[in-house]
């Protein structure tokens, strides 16, 4: 029987008496290789591709997928806009602009909006609140009416001119006109100082000013995701991008747009990896050929040990695409391994060689002679690190399972070009004589052979010092703390989770009927740690019966006032003036209001100077002559007498 030592020495002897046709084959059967690699090489970057689809959660996955095609891999559009209304009108706008793109959607909706919540928003609302818009929208309008028959700022003057004399004839309340009024002198003063400023009809109407959370709103995704690409979304993110700049959704107009969701979150991890492969592939480089330098200390010798582990790297990957037809996450992991251990078994080649070059002969037999002392052990350390890779395959997280595959094969073709084509390369580059390495210098005891007590002294420190530390050692199981939270999709994902109506961190339970789903809501709700439980019978709005006859009343009101059969052109400026002189004047006719009165709702101007010539008021409200006035005198004036 013939032992593995002679056996790598007749390979090793062979190969180099045979220099030119070994080197040849191998670059012939690198450069196949490379050529099937480059017209098949294929990555998978699908998450769910590294798990097996027989599980019984992923069967349970795909199912709830098929279901609800919404629940899958999304893209999340987050608009913020100057008010309300323009975040609503932009959600829209966007959502019909991207439904007919059917080669990158599959879906697009408005979890927050859309024709349901724009018919049936006021029925969710509470009764009191429904109660108290509704008599809002009634008192205003005169300006609703006026400002939708013209909508301009000749509109808007009239209006105001109409609630102005309801107020002079004493149908209306002076004190409802502050605050709408301090808002329109709000707009009024920005347009005036040459700032962008934007009227929100909601703002008129509420009595708390809006909320960022009221200018938001959210467009949900489905796309159609590219897994053969390094960032499967990029063509879904930049459709959304391009439909967004073409209507006008920018910052110049007062828009924020920002992507989150899966699909961007897993482009940008891509993303973020893709950047740094380059300065660390560059860096590794380098480190390794000045080990390998250190190691060898002949420029030829680290030529010959890097041509041979670029040959096995371009079999291995070969291989891999050969047995699955792509890679994924990690399978590809195995282009680090290969170099990392690939290149250890040339390395105890090439020292062994450097040992043995003193030794007289030809150098196939000294080459030989390598095989003979270092063969064995190569193929047996070769072997073992194949076999603990192949022990992968079992699992069912295939891409662990691929990627021993891909390993093991990888290392049993590295120890194979290490006793072939290396051999081969020494001879051909003209290494016959390295500086030589005594065998006292090759095998030098180490540290822990001279001095095994102070080693031992020094690890058993060591290894407390760490269990000391260990104790303190948390564990973030959140797989978001893996992302860089400086990504546009992880920081808008964050702020999305702050709010409970907007957080993306829910769980969804699926059951045969409404009623066993409302009971498990139920006892969900009572759970510390659930804010919300919801079924699909919160979409039935409660108390309909209250409700319901006070819309329709605001409706039968209303709707003559907000539909009107005709809508005036645009005014010219000399209609616009006219209208702000007609607005003055029905200021100037509502009687003085009892202080304390905002001044903030007449005054569009900066605060005028008073002068002595004003005729003051004993309540100390002053005019020019013959011309009432809203502005406050100064404490230093005296009635005129």
């Amino acid at each position: 029987m013939i032992s593995v030592p002679r056996l790598a020495a007749a390979l090793v002897g062979a190969c180099a008496s045979r220099a030119r046709i070994v080197a040849l084959i191998a670059l012939i059967a690198t450069v196949l290789a490379g050529l099937y690699g480059a017209l098949t090489f294929n990555i998978r970057t699908d998450l769910d591709a590294l798990v097996s689809p027989k599980l019984d959660w992923r069967r349970q996955e795909a199912r709830v997928e098929r279901l609800f095609p919404s629940l899958g891999d999304d893209v999340t559009v987050v608009i913020d806009a100057p008010t309300p209304e323009q975040a609503r009108f932009a959600a829209e706008r966007l959502t019909q602009a991207l439904r007919p793109d059917r080669d990158r959607f599959a879906e697009v909706a408005r979890p927050d909006g859309g024709l349901f919540v724009d018919r049936n928003g006021l029925l969710f609302l509470p009764e009191a609140e429904v109660r108290e818009i509704t008599a809002k929208l009634v008192r205003a309008q005169p300006v609703l009416g006026a400002a939708a028959a013209d909508p301009s700022l000749r509109g808007l003057a009239q209006g105001l001119s109409l609630s102005l004399q309801g107020v002079a004839e004493d149908r209306a309340r002076l004190a409802d006109l502050t605050g709408p009024a301090a808002k329109v002198a709000a707009v009024l003063r920005a347009v005036r100082d040459g700032r962008p400023a934007v009227l929100a009809w909601s703002d008129l109407l509420a009595a708390e000013p809006s909320t960022a959370q009221d200018r938001r709103r959210i467009v949900r995704a489905t796309p159609r995701l590219d897994f053969s690409a390094v960032e499967p979304g990029a063509a879904a993110a930049t459709a959304v991008r391009a439909a967004a700049a073409r209507l006008g959704l920018t910052p110049q107009a007062g828009y924020r747009l920002r992507l989150t969701g899966t699909a961007p979150m897993a482009d940008d991890e891509l993303s973020t990896l893709e950047e740094s492969t380059g300065p660390i592939a560059l860096l590794s480089l380098a480190l390794m050929l000045g080990v390998l330098y250190a190691a060898v200390r002949n420029a030829r010798l680290v030529g010959a040990i890097m041509l041979t582990v670029l040959s096995g790297l371009v079999l291995t990957a070969a291989l891999g695409l050969a047995v699955f037809g792509r890679f994924n996450l990690i399978s590809v992991a195995f282009l680090p391994l290969f170099v990392g251990l690939g290149v250890d078994f040339a390395i105890q080649f090439v020292v062994r060689y450097r040992a043995l070059a003193a030794r007289p002969g030809e150098i196939a037999t000294r080459l030989a002679q390598v095989g003979r002392s270092a063969g064995g052990g190569l193929a047996m350390a070769a072997g073992a690190t194949a076999l603990g890779f192949l022990a992968f395959l079992p699992t069912p997280y295939r891409g662990v399972s691929e990627l021993g595959l891909i390993a093991g094969g990888g290392m049993l073709i590295a120890v194979a070009l290490t006793l072939t084509l290396l051999p081969a390369l020494c001879r051909l580059f003209g290494i016959e004589r390295p500086a030589p390495l005594s065998d006292q210098a090759a095998t030098r005891p180490f540290a822990g052979e001279r001095r095994p007590l102070s080693v031992l002294i020094a690890f058993a420190v060591l290894a407390l010092a760490a269990f000391a530390a260990s104790r303190t050692l948390k564990v973030d199981f959140d797989p978001l703390a893996l992302r860089s939270p400086k990504t546009e999709s992880v920081s808008t994902y964050f702020d999305l989770a702050r709010h409970a109506e907007t957080s993306p961190n829910t769980l969804d339970v699926l059951r045969p009927s409404l009623a066993q789903a409302a009971a498990l809501a139920e006892r969900l709700q009572a759970l510390p740690r659930v804010e919300r439980a919801t079924t699909l019978q919160a979409f039935v709005p409660s108390d309909q019966a209250a409700k319901l006859p006070l819309i329709v009343e605001a409706r039968t009101l209303l709707d003559p006032t907000l539909d009107p059969f005709d809508v005036a052109p645009a005014p010219d400026d000399a209609a616009r003036v006219q209208a702000l002189r007609d607005l003055g004047a029905a200021l100037a006719a509502v009687p003085a209001p009892p202080r304390p009165w905002s001044p903030s709702a007449t005054r569009s101007q900066p605060w005028p100077r008073p002068r002595r010539t004003r005729a003051c008021w004993p309540s100390g409200r002053c005019s020019p002559p013959g011309r009432p006035s809203w502005t406050r005198c100064g404490p230093r004036f005296r009635p005129s007498p």
